[in-house]
Order: C-alpha cells, then structure tokens, then sequence
C-alpha cells in the first residue's frame, strides 16, 4: 500500500472513532447524444494530480460519515493525469472492490465517452471504462441499487448547467440515492458553461455551492467526487473564452471540494496534456488535445477516453476510502 493509502486508512479509523462519540450525542437525520444537444434522459487545466503509486484504500466499503468536507484543498485529493498510472498500479483485489462499491454519476455525452468511448453501445467495448472491466448501469432512484453497483444517468439540458445541479441534486436527496450509494458525483458538458451562458460563471458556482450544502447535509456515508468540465479543442467557437470560463470553475472546484468527504476529477488536466506530458494548449489557455479528440466539439475518442476512464476510476477508488 502506498503511502496515500495508508493515510486514508488512517483517516477512516480516526472518522470511524469520531463518529462512534458523535453517534452518542446526537441524532442524524437525515447515453451518447452530442453535448450541443437539448437531450433530457437520452442513453446514458489544471495543476492537481494523484500522489503515491498505487495509493488508495483497500478493502472495506469507504463512505465519509459526518463533516461537510467543503473549503478543502489537499492536492492529494486532486486526482489528474498522474491518476493514469495510479489506476495501472491497482492491486486486482482493490479493483475488485471497486466493481462491488455503489456508484451513482450523473453525466451526459463526455460521461457516456469515459464509460463507453465514442458511439461503442455494446461489447466489445473498445473504449472507456467498459473496456477495463468496469461496466455501468443505467439507474433511476434508490431502488435501483438493489443489484446495481456501478450505476449512472444521463440527465440534464445541454446548455442549462443550472438544470444539471438541480437534477443531481433531486436524485441524491428527493430520489433516495445519496443515502443508497457509496460515491456520487456528476459532470458538465463542455456547453455548460460557455460566454453566452454565463459571463464569469459566478452564478452557476453559487447554485452548485447551494445543492452541495444541502446534499452534504442530506446525507451520512456518502463521498463525492467533482469533475472540471470538459474542454474545447483549438480554434472551435469561442474556444479560448470558454475554456478560460471553464478554468474558472475547474479552480473552484480543486479549491473547496479536494478533501473531508470530496475527491477531484481533473478531466481538464487530462484532456489538455498530450503523451509527452506538455500541455496543448491556444493563445496560453489548455484546450482539448488534437490526439484525444473524436470531433471538432469536445468528444472523447476512443484512446482519449479510455486514458481519462483510468483516472476517473483511480478518482472512485480514492472516494470510496475516504
């Protein structure tokens, strides 16, 4: 076990000492469509990194119990291109573990490329998290949970960002899930968050911080994981505006959802750095690199995708041990 590992290991037994004095003293209530696309329910850069080999804790169920977790920025907790080989490093029973934790990600077509790659709708997948053995299904509300593990949905109104942390948050709370799993979290489109949309992303940074203090305060032995949005390739609509707005909330993110109940997803930093480690990037901004690119929107192909679903599990893995 590496020595992040070890330090989740020792995180959990201290939570666990602190929940059981807690637990006396109180009472605790508690599918590929385009990203430009309005789709409802259709079929399912930055500096932050994994530290320490295959880390990660190992055995167990995982689950925070208790703490908002929010305001933290531990780079531990920040899981980005380094996460690739973090997940190659796994031991088969820490993978193993994984496929039996309860997962629920909330997503649309950039999620549907790190489950399945690009347009791969049955095995043999070639692309994704599919590809390494690690197989989502597509849930609705708690009840789901029931024979799923791995478990997702592809919700949300390309273009309302607003309407995707509504929804994430109706199924965490109003749906059940949030108490029904063990680590959830949801990502944006690209088009989420663009110019024409928000002008400084302040607005959609304040209805997320809003849903996660009732989320957070909604459940007990959840942990969560946050994604930066997707990137743009070079010299698309727009590109270097909204990938700097993009930047933006990336940032938000790494500042005050990396650690207590909270792992970050550094897509950005994965999309925007090439196989030579060197950021690709337009007038200084990271953009999605050429070589990871399907399209000329921000799809994920087929190596692109599988790369990222790497780190996106190494992500999981290090949630559901905190």
């Amino acid at each position: 076990m590496g020595w992040l590992g070890l330090r989740l290991e020792a995180m959990k037994q201290i939570r666990s000492i602190v929940w059981g004095f807690g637990f006396l003293a109180i009472s605790l209530s508690l599918g590929a469509t385009a990203c430009g696309d309005d789709d409802d329910n259709s079929g399912s850069a930055g500096s932050g990194k994994a530290t320490g080999g295959s880390g990660g804790a190992t055995g167990g169920s995982g689950g925070a119990t208790g703490g908002t977790g929010g305001g933290s920025s531990n780079p531990e907790f920040i899981i980005g291109v380094d996460g690739i080989a973090a997940f190659d490093a796994l031991s088969s029973a820490d993978k193993d573990a994984l496929k039996n934790t309860k997962v629920f990600f909330q997503h649309m077509s950039v999620g549907e490329n790190l489950l399945m790659g690009y347009n791969n709708w049955s095995p043999p997948w070639k692309g994704g998290t599919a590809s390494l053995g690690f197989v989502f299904t597509n849930v609705n509300n708690a009840s789901s949970y029931g024979s799923v593990k791995l478990g997702d949905k592809a919700f949300g109104y390309n273009g309302n960002p607003f309407n995707k942390i509504n929804g994430f948050r109706q199924h965490i709370l109003d749906m059940g899930i949030g108490n029904a799993v063990q680590v959830a979290g949801f990502k944006f489109c690209y088009n989420d968050l663009t110019v024409d949309i928000t002008s400084t992303g302040k607005d959609v940074i304040d209805a997320y911080k809003s849903a996660y203090h009732d989320i957070e305060n909604g459940t007990i032995g959840t942990s969560f994981f946050h994604v930066t949005t997707p990137l743009q390739p070079a010299n698309q609509w727009h590109t270097v505006e909204n990938n700097k707005l993009r930047g933006t909330f990336a940032e938000f993110l790494r500042t005050n959802y990396a650690g207590g109940r909270h792992v970050v997803f550094d897509l950005q930093q994965i999309e925007s750095t090439d196989a030579n480690g060197s950021t690709c990037s337009q007038s200084g901004v990271p953009v999605l690199c050429a070589a990871w690119a399907a399209d000329n929107d921000g799809h994920l192909n087929d190596t692109g995708a599988t790369r990222a679903a790497k780190a996106f599990l190494y992500a999981l893995h290090v949630a559901r041990g905190l």
